[in-house]
């Protein structure tokens, strides 16, 4: 595989029930796996693939509500991180976003944030989110993970037509 990103043949695709193992390792390579609830399911991931080689490279999942988005779980093989593939990867999920009808992405990180702030996701101050849907996630994130809720960043993606 590359050390190029760009020279990648990227394919983001919904993820289906034959993905999901593939997808709970990236998120165990990637550390994540300890922060999911127990209820998630492939229904809500997507996969990105090189299509090249038919192989999962990366996860994300997307929960809906209305036309607000929100990136949970977002998670490239341990193998290829820190060559800017990641980075690649968030900023094309604009172009998801608008498949989905999306008007806003959001996300939170307190692994990564530093991973975020290079992307084209703006941060945001928690007093300036008005978005009932994401304050309800926030909310549910200091409930469940309160000794790292404090470095938790949050960030935005307005979705223009």
């Amino acid at each position: 595989m590359t050390n190029n990103p760009t020279d990648l043949q990227l394919k983001t695709e919904k993820a289906s029930q034959k993905d999901w193992l593939n997808i709970l390792d990236i998120l165990k390579e990637a550390g994540l796996k300890g922060y999911m609830s127990g209820k998630e399911t492939y229904e809500s991931f997507y996969t990105v693939k090189d299509s090249s080689k038919n192989q999962i490279i990366g996860c994300f999942a997307i929960s809906i509500k209305d036309s607000i988005g929100i990136v949970k779980s977002f998670a490239i093989k341990k193998s290829l991180q820190g060559k800017g593939l990641g980075k690649v990867i968030a900023n094309s999920l604009i172009n998801t976003a608008k498949e989905l009808n999306l008007k806003t992405l959001y996300a939170s990180s307190w692994e990564a944030p530093r991973f975020w702030i290079k992307t084209n996701f703006e941060e945001i101050n928690l007093n300036k989110i008005n978005n009932k849907f994401f304050l309800d996630y926030i909310n549910s994130l200091e409930k469940d993970f309160p000794d790292l809720f404090k470095s938790i960043k949050h960030f935005v993606l307005p979705i223009k037509d």
